[in-house]
């Protein structure tokens, strides 16, 4: 199983490397779903599996079914999913409709079209999309036949703080975005995995802003939340995006919700508590990596849904692991997780606890039908490398 061998290299390379314009969709409708609509009170709806809606993707021998990086992306004629094969540094697109591989994009370590090892992406329209690689603090903008066209450097800010590579993971969703003529990235903190030899919790700027008519760099005063080790120390992951107006972090140990500006200004906090996460559980004397992110529960991505006015925060759910299991696709393949659903005033509107072993964490995305989330699981019994299957979640009015 060549593929099942990269996905584990994939993963210990992730842990090596650790350290939207919001998509539009022209002429799509969305389900009328909208909580702009509704009051607080007013708003019931629930997160339901649709049993009749899925899409299936023929994979291709040589592209690997794991991906850290997928797009959503549509045009005058079709729709598509794009997604990051990291096997051969290109961007691939399927026809939704079909299920087959429409084309592919290269991109080129060499020459003066070089974009580097591409780690992320973000499709900004119809031939243009900015990659980002892997130990390079630029942005690349390239075409649709991978010529790089422009190039935005972000190495420093204005004020002369160094600023590193990020890499526009759909996983964890700490994606590129375009906002008002400004990207927004990310920057991860320092020993994320294991902060123990750390006195207190770090204070380094996690937000960063790129203007792009006049390239300026700035580094927002975006940080860990202080209180985040009063219960005891946890690592230093987050998920962050933007509903266009406001920047929405989610901190893995933290029940609280952050919201910002789009200038990195502090709004306020929100409580967005899962009905299955009671406590966290803090790092050990004799810490075990990958064995601790297996057992303890903690959150993962926080999603905004522009088609409903909702945003999604996933929650994993701790597995106990035994002797047998393979801990790389434990890590990769939580066992269990629940999707909390939250109107635009944070206020929780549902949450849904998915079945046990078939559904992927980290490959989703949204369409104006709503959530779709893989079923390649990779311990379901109808798990198939050569089909990547999502079934879509809509969130209905009661």
């Amino acid at each position: 199983m060549n593929k099942l061998l990269t996905n584990s290299i994939l993963g210990k390379l992730f842990i090596v490397i650790l350290s939207l314009i919001i998509l539009s969709c022209n002429g799509c409708k969305s389900d009328n779903f909208n909580s702009d609509k509704n009051t607080k009170s007013e708003l019931k709806a629930k997160l339901v599996i649709s049993s009749s809606d899925s899409i299936s993707l023929n994979i291709p021998s040589d592209v690997n079914y794991s991906f850290r990086t997928n797009e959503f992306y549509s045009d005058s004629a079709n729709n598509y999913l794009s997604l990051l094969n990291n096997s051969s540094n290109e961007i691939i697109f399927f026809c939704i409709d079909s299920g087959n591989l429409a084309f592919r994009i290269k991109l080129h370590k060499q020459g003066q079209n070089r974009t580097g090892r591409c780690l992320g992406y973000k499709i900004l329209g119809k031939d243009s999309i900015i990659v980002t690689a892997l130990g390079i603090p630029s942005l690349f903008q390239i075409d649709f036949k991978g010529k790089v066209y422009k190039r935005y450097d972000y190495a420093q800010t204005v004020d002369n703080e160094q600023v590193y590579f990020f890499p526009s993971f759909s996983s964890f969703n700490r994606r590129l975005l375009l906002v008002k003529g400004k990207f927004y990235g990310t920057q991860y903190p320092k020993s994320p995995w294991n902060p123990s030899k750390l006195s207190k919790v770090p204070d380094e700027k996690l937000s960063l802003e790129i203007d792009i008519s006049s390239g300026d760099v700035k580094l927002h005063d975006v940080t860990i939340p202080r209180d985040y080790w009063d219960n005891g120390k946890v690592p230093l992951f987050s998920s962050r995006d933007c509903d266009g107006e406001r920047l929405v972090w989610s901190f893995s140990y933290d029940h609280n919700l952050y919201l910002y500006d789009l200038s990195g200004n502090f709004i306020e906090k929100k409580v967005a508590k899962s009905k299955y996460i009671d406590k966290f559980t803090a790092l050990s004397n004799n810490f075990n990596g990958m064995k601790y992110f297996i057992e303890t529960p903690r959150y993962r991505d926080i999603i905004y849904d522009k088609y409903r006015n909702v945003y999604y925060r996933f929650a994993r759910q701790g597995f106990k692991l035994n002797k047998n299991d393979y801990i790389i696709s434990r890590f990769n393949y939580p066992t269990q997780f629940s999707i909390i659903v939250l109107d635009k005033n944070f206020a929780v509107i549902d949450e849904l606890l998915l079945p046990k072993n078939i559904y992927s964490i980290k490959e989703w995305f949204i369409t104006p039908k709503g959530l779709y989330i893989s079923q390649n699981h990779i311990e379901s019994p109808q798990f198939n490398e050569d089909i990547l299957t999502f079934r879509l979640f809509k969130l209905v009015k009661e």
